[in-house]
């Protein structure tokens, strides 16, 4: 019986704490949706590859994507033009 109101305890502490912070998450996560949505809603307008370059670098700095985006480029570097002569 005492494990048990132990237990109860401490999910009312954790809905407790989900409960205060529940709203202020859902306005950051809302924030965080529409500035995905303001960088992505017209992404072919950029008339000139550097403007998609600086979209695409200041989207992926300091994530764990940035070394795989520069991979990417540096492997698009090798790649021939002169393949099919």
């Amino acid at each position: 019986m005492v494990e048990e109101m132990k237990e109860t305890e401490e999910l009312d502490i954790q809905l407790k704490v989900f409960n205060e912070n529940k709203e202020e998450d859902s306005i950051e996560l809302s924030h965080r949706l529409d500035d995905i949505r303001a960088e992505m809603e017209y992404p072919f307008v950029c008339l000139c590859h550097s403007t998609v370059y600086h979209l695409l670098s200041n989207m992926v700095k300091d994530t764990g994507s940035e070394t795989y985006f520069l991979s990417i480029l540096q492997h698009l570097l090798l790649i021939r033009n002169d393949y099919y002569i």
